[in-house]
This record gives C-alpha cells, structure tokens and sequence, in this order.
C-alpha cells in the first residue's frame, strides 16, 4: 500500500515554489510532525473498480521542518517501528504541498492538493491517470493526519 502512494502521488504532481498560500493554511502551519490516521481510496483498470479502501492508517510520518526540510518515515504492517526514512523538501503553493526526495534518482514526489489544514489536522489528497499497454490505470487516495509534535530546527 505504501508503495502505491508513492507512485499515486508521484504522477500527479509538480514540483512549485512556496511563495503563495492560496490552499487552506500556509507553509508555516505545516511545520512539525504528522502521523497518518485515515486513508481512503480507490484504484481503476480501463474503468472498472479493483479496489477500494476506507480504513483507519499508521503507517506514514512526516516530520516537515520550517526551512522546507523533511523527513518521510514509514510503519510496516504490524510494526510498532518508524523506518525507512526519506529526506528531502517540502514546497506548498497554491494550496498544492510537494515533498521532493533527495537521493530519487526517478525524481519522483510526494503530497498532494491539501484539503485541510489547521493546527491539529491536515488532509492530503492525490489521484493519476495514466495508460500502459493500452489499459488505462487510475486511482485515487486521500490521507489525513494529525499534528503530534514540534519539531526544533
């Protein structure tokens, strides 16, 4: 699952500048920690329904920084464990949040359209669409996470 929202947010979004907060909150309010609680979702073969979540979710951390730094970590199933960790930084303009990995040889990104953002929550969604091999592939995720910490710089 983890994976998939990796390439999900991945061929949606495009990297911007953090000069404008027109989405809900502004970079400022994204700074400290965030712990996934919800997500839901839905991926789609040439249409048709393949599957579809709604479900309560740990398994995603990120601890934003005020510089434009992160750090992204991750909870196997089952674990109590953050690992994995990710660093990179993190844009948020036009109400578009965008976190760019420093070793991604791929130059792929994270985030998405931010639906909510106050002191306590945040809320990201993200979709694709794409065709390979003449099917067509989409999908759609929405994550919401809970602020449970400052971070000092």
């Amino acid at each position: 699952m983890i994976a998939a929202l990796a390439v999900l947010a991945s061929t949606t979004l495009t990297s911007c500048s953090d000069d404008d907060d027109n989405g809900p909150g502004s970079k400022a309010d994204l700074a400290g920690r965030w712990e996934s609680v919800h997500e839901k979702g839905w991926e789609k073969e040439d249409g048709e329904l393949t599957y579809e979540w709604d479900q309560p979710d740990n398994s995603i951390r990120w601890d934003l920084y005020a510089d434009g730094t992160c750090v992204v970590w991750e909870k196997s199933s089952g674990s109590t464990s953050w690992m994995y960790p990710d660093y990179g930084t993190y844009t948020y303009k036009g109400g578009n949040l965008v976190i760019k990995y420093d070793d991604d040889e791929y130059d792929e990104t994270d985030g998405g359209k931010v639906l909510k953002l106050n002191d306590s929550e945040l809320v990201v969604e993200s979709s694709y669409s794409e065709r390979e091999d003449g099917v067509k592939y989409e999908g759609y995720i929405c994550i919401t996470f809970q602020k449970t910490g400052t971070l000092d710089e």
